[in-house]
């Protein structure tokens, strides 16, 4: 697909760019190859294909909070070396 460049214009004035004349006849260009794949992809046969939000499985990884692993001795040595604790826990900054 071609592009003129009054589209290109209007496309720079939207995403708020400044392109010399020569950036312009680059962007021309590219933004014409761009949507010239796109054009390609139209032709692909799509009846019996489900559609996807995600190419692969994601989950969240989703664990309690609690204590293993750790001898008494060292976890008394860690809370005893933090400048804020509450019970059994390191208190920290909120992180949001």
């Amino acid at each position: 697909m071609q592009l003129t460049s009054t589209q290109i214009e209007q496309l720079a004035k939207l995403a708020r760019l400044k392109l010399a004349p020569t950036d312009q006849k680059k962007f021309t260009k590219q933004l014409g190859d761009i949507l010239g794949y796109f054009e390609k992809l139209t032709q692909l046969d799509t009846q019996n294909i489900e559609p996807t939000s995600q190419s692969i499985d994601l989950k969240n990884v989703d664990r309690l909070d609690e204590i293993k692993d750790c001898l008494p001795e060292i976890q008394t040595a860690i809370l005893n070396n933090t400048p804020d604790k509450s019970g059994n826990y390191i208190r920290v900054n909120k992180v949001l």
